[in-house]
């Protein structure tokens, strides 16, 4: 992504505070290095700003691991951790597909439909994500 200055903008991992009270880490921001413009990935905005409102407009003090809620984060956290530096991204990528698939089959074993929605909801966002993830990393 290329910044409003003209240069290239770097693809981090961020802390984002919301109304001084929620410290949210693991965001992905643009951000340039040159005049220290930065944009949350349009990807991942509304899920943050959804987050955002579900938290209300006067939230407890709390911190959020993005990562946690957010497949795109989580992908992106696991590319930069040490631990995968030997993965390809369709490995990582697989990994957490695999993941989730068994979560999922323990989800359904046990007839809880909320965790079934929800991981079902984290497959589509890999779906979506993995698409722009080998256009990063490629």
């Amino acid at each position: 992504m290329q910044c409003r200055c003209g240069l290239p903008m770097n693809l981090m991992l961020r802390t984002v505070l919301f109304a001084n009270k929620v410290t949210v880490h693991c965001v992905p921001v643009f951000s340039c290095q040159e005049c220290h413009y930065s944009q949350i990935h349009r990807e991942v905005k509304l899920h943050l700003s959804n987050m955002m409102k579900q938290l209300g407009a006067n939230p407890k003090k709390q911190t959020i691991y993005f990562q946690d809620v957010n497949e795109l984060a989580k992908l992106l956290f696991r590319a930069s951790d040490p631990e995968f530096d030997n993965n390809t991204v369709n490995e990582i990528i697989h990994l957490r597909i695999n993941e989730l698939q068994d979560l999922l089959l323990l989800a359904e074993s046990i007839n809880d439909e909320a965790w079934v929605d929800e991981l079902h909801d984290r497959l589509d966002q890999i779906s979506d994500y993995s698409r722009i993830l080998h256009e990063w990393y490629h």
